[in-house]
């Protein structure tokens, strides 16, 4: 799933939130959200995951991780998180200012298992699609 939704671009994922919320809305029963808060170990060092609830079904996270004073800002829906990421310095300068401005930064999107311990997940550099690897797991 991951794969068709970074291949379908923002478009894609603007519809996966649509329809998550179609789905949320039509279903009766209620599905209890993964807790994701905490500490994960990933391709890029150590990362804190903080997750507040914004909607029923729509949840803000925001995480540190461990390199270049790098942080992750974005939104869960489900089991996907769609948001960017931002350093203090990095390899690739990007045109515009992004995250507390910040000129090193790119999209990200993870997909976390679901029993919650583990991510699969794609980045790029400013506003690209994500195409590079970074996935993590519960220490």
């Amino acid at each position: 799933m991951l794969q068709r939704v970074v291949r379908s671009g923002l478009a894609g994922l603007l519809m996966l939130s649509c329809l998550g919320l179609l789905s949320s809305t039509m279903t009766a029963r209620a599905v209890e959200p993964l807790d994701l808060a905490g500490e994960w170990e990933t391709a890029f060092g150590d990362m804190t995951l903080t997750v507040k609830k914004l909607t029923a079904s729509i949840y803000d996270v925001v995480g540190p991780y461990g390199v270049r004073g790098g942080r992750v800002l974005g939104a869960i829906r489900g089991r996907v998180l769609n948001g960017v990421w931002a350093q203090s310095e990095g390899s690739q300068k990007c045109n515009a200012k992004a995250l507390d401005g910040s000129e090193y930064w790119g999209n990200a999107v993870f997909e976390f298992a679901e029993d919650g311990q583990t991510f699969t997940g794609l980045w790029t550099y400013c506003d690209g699609v994500p195409n590079r690897p970074w996935d993590g797991n519960r220490p």
